[in-house]
């Protein structure tokens, strides 16, 4: 025979299992944003540098992980605005399921560049 004073009711029951499903929800939402803002950064060097299109055509894997995020060596063929273009590169931390496909080969994307240098940075894209 159950006791009455040491069972709890079945609507505690459900209110804490609610309660604790969207602790749980929200502790999700919070890390994806944070993911996010983290990705929608760039390089501070890059801020007010030159923007020009770019089309990937080349990326290779530089064996290297950090926390689940690969390392690869982005190579961008730049288009700039007299009519000219450059190869340029870029390193950058990639997860393997989401951030990779964004930047395969073919691939067209928004770059800062500093005149004088082959390096670029990709600008985040607005999600």
């Amino acid at each position: 025979m159950i006791d009455a004073q040491t069972s709890a009711s079945p609507a505690a029951l459900v209110a804490v299992n609610v309660l604790w499903v969207g602790l749980v929800v929200a502790g999700i939402v919070f890390m994806i944003r944070r993911q996010r803002r983290i990705d929608n950064t760039l390089d501070p060097a890059y801020q007010h540098a030159p923007v020009a299109p770019a089309v990937v055509v080349e990326r290779k894997f530089q064996y290297r992980k950090v926390n689940e995020r690969r390392l690869y060596r982005i190579t961008y063929r730049v288009h700039l605005a007299h009519g000219g273009h450059f190869i340029g590169w870029e390193d950058k931390y990639l997860t393997r399921f989401s951030g990779a496909p964004a930047f395969a080969v073919g691939t067209n994307h928004q770059v800062a560049y500093m005149p004088g240098s082959i390096e670029v940075r990709a600008l985040p894209r607005k999600r």
